[in-house]
């Protein structure tokens, strides 16, 4: 049988000890114990209390003037950062925002300098209202990750920085996708510009066999060529010469020779285009450039 004494002592039986199935309901306060977590808070400050920062007015209108006021307004903002002066900076970048209160950038970056003056309140307000304007901010969340991390506000810092690297992977996969159609077309461009040497070096090595065999059937007679294949049978026996080509009919040479008008002359010697094509119907420049160049010509 159970004395009185072993019932209170089953009373004060200490919370480990109990039936793991005790409803939390019966569990009292003081039986709960706080977890005793250890945080680093290296870096946290003193919350700021100071009034609101001017914002700008979204409905007004931005003129080109006033965006161009702006930007110059930033300009001073970020020099004098670099100096130090982080309160003029905010002055500077109040101004800009007055003028273009549209902008997300000038918000953040007045955020950034307000980070530096370890007024972490007024850079979570200025990051409010940039990603207002611009929900896909992945600066401003980190801005504002920062500044609540200053303020020891963790899981919250810690959303913000989860948001921010998702964009900033998101961004990432933008750039891997443009960079990849980059070198995609690169690689085409170079696979095309390979085949055209080499084409190049047929049509060459082609006009080669012809000067080697061609020839004038009579004394300055032009001997035409109908196909691809005649021209490179026609027989030489000048140390210049002429064949013609009949564009109706050879339509691979004109293909290979890239003839889009006529007539058009191309300059050859020993295979190898001594001169930019020739469109002219002019008998003088065309004597000229015979009398300059002592090779293979091909007329159209």
């Amino acid at each position: 049988m159970q004395s009185k004494d072993d019932e209170d002592n089953e009373d004060i039986k200490p919370f480990d000890s109990r039936k793991r199935d005790t409803p939390m309901d019966d569990i009292s306060d003081d039986e709960i114990v706080e977890s005793d977590v250890e945080l680093d808070n290296s870096g946290v400050v003193e919350p700021d209390n100071d009034p609101p920062q001017k914002m700008g007015d979204p409905s007004v209108e931005v003129t080109e003037e006033n965006k161009k006021a702006a930007y110059l307004f930033k300009a001073k903002a970020i020099e004098a950062s670099v100096d130090g002066k982080f309160s003029e900076a905010v002055d500077y970048l109040t101004e800009a925002i007055m003028l273009n209160p549209i902008s997300p950038v000038y918000y953040g970056r007045r955020a950034t300098v307000f980070l530096g003056l370890k007024k972490p309140n007024a850079a979570i307000r200025d990051a409010d209202v940039a990603l207002e304007i611009n929900p896909h901010g992945e600066v401003e969340y980190r801005i504002r990750g920062l500044a609540k991390a200053m303020l020891g506000l963790w899981e919250e810092a810690a959303r913000d920085f989860h948001v921010a690297s998702t964009l900033d992977f998101d961004a990432y996969k933008q750039v891997e996708r443009n960079v990849k159609k980059i070198e995609e077309h690169n690689r085409k461009y170079e696979r095309l510009r390979k085949e055209k040497e080499l084409r190049r070096i047929k049509r060459l090595r082609k006009t080669r066999r012809v000067a080697e065999d061609a020839s004038v059937s009579n004394d300055g007679e032009i001997a035409p060529s109908h196909s691809d294949s005649e021209l490179e049978e026609e027989p030489r026996t000048r140390n210049f010469f002429f064949l013609k080509v009949d564009i109706d009919e050879a339509r691979e040479v004109v293909a290979e020779w890239n003839i889009s008008s006529i007539p058009t002359f191309f300059f050859v010697r020993n295979g190898e285009e001594v001169d930019h094509q020739l469109v002219t119907v002019d008998k003088n420049v065309l004597e000229q450039k015979i009398a300059q160049h002592a090779g293979l010509i091909l007329i159209s």
